[in-house]
């Protein structure tokens, strides 16, 4: 069944799993409470992710202290409103600008250009 937690779902944990395994390094700027990488990322503070950052941030922080990851996990939310879900249970303001999947979708796979 689906779930907000795509990594508790038995297929895609067991699939990316497959590749954790084999990595040595990696990176999940959208993490949540998976816990799953080596550097783990939501902007959410209630989350137990590492880190609480906006995901550009944090991945050019990453390449700023010379990390290089051999898999980057990347689940970010892939609707406007569930954009719009995760800004607001993280306490922050949502301007339309936010809401623009593609948007984010280019400014992480600029950003993990740096790290991988």
């Amino acid at each position: 069944m689906p779930s907000s937690r795509t990594f508790s779902v038995p297929a895609i944990s067991s699939f990316v799993r497959r590749y954790l395994d084999r990595s040595r390094t990696s990176c999940d700027p959208f993490s949540g409470n998976s816990g799953l990488a080596t550097y783990t990322n939501d902007i959410n503070p209630n989350t137990t992710a590492t880190y609480h950052m906006d995901v550009t941030e944090f991945l050019v922080m990453l390449a700023g202290m010379g990390v290089k990851c051999d898999l980057a996990i990347l689940d970010p939310p892939y609707s406007p409103r569930q954009i719009s879900e995760c800004y607001k249970a993280a306490g922050l303001p949502v301007r339309s600008t936010d809401t623009q999947n593609a948007r984010l979708y280019a400014r992480v796979k600029d950003a993990l250009v740096g790290v991988l």
